[in-house]
């Protein structure tokens, strides 16, 4: 195994750190998940009540619906199609975090990756910087950091001052 320098030991804490954000990220945002899955999974068992289904029993037709008199279990059309139309939503708000989601992960992965690999193998410090540099600009790092700065921001700033 190959000890880096000082200096690019700071680089790797850096990357750590960043994974460790993005990481952090990746929890918050499986909680929200869960929290809009138990409403969608509420908001069904609402819709189930109103339409006088019990939750356990299945979408098929348990027999034949008499014509002869619609009953008293009326169901307000408008009002369950609101509902589907407000359950649609939730699912796509769902789906678009669990798309964030793996970004974040695979992101966040890329960056550990980078750390093991500048840990075991760089020892030139402006080298490992280039490296990180590189890394955020192909991954587009600077999108997932509202509250930090990443290198390459730091970097394209200063190149532009200059």
């Amino acid at each position: 195994m190959n000890r880096s320098s000082p200096a690019v030991e700071e680089v790797v804490e850096y990357c750590r750190i960043q994974a460790g954000l993005l990481f952090g990220s990746v929890e918050t945002m499986t909680e929200e998940a869960d929290a809009l899955l138990d409403d969608i999974d509420d908001e069904m068992a609402d819709i189930r009540s109103r339409l006088g289904r019990p939750a356990d029993e299945t979408d098929g037709p348990t027999g034949p619906n008499s014509t002869d008199s619609p009953g008293n279990d009326a169901v307000d059309v408008g009002s369950v199609e609101r509902h589907e139309a407000r359950l649609e939503e939730r699912q796509a708000e769902v789906e678009a975090t669990e798309t964030r989601i793996r970004l974040f992960q695979r992101l966040a992965s890329g960056y550990t990756e980078l750390a093991e690999d500048l840990r075991e193998g760089e020892n030139d410090p402006q080298d490992a910087l280039e490296r990180v540099v590189r890394f955020e600009a192909e991954h587009d790092a600077p999108a997932y950091f509202d509250d930090r700065e990443t290198l390459y921001e730091v970097v394209e700033r200063g190149s532009d001052d200059g």
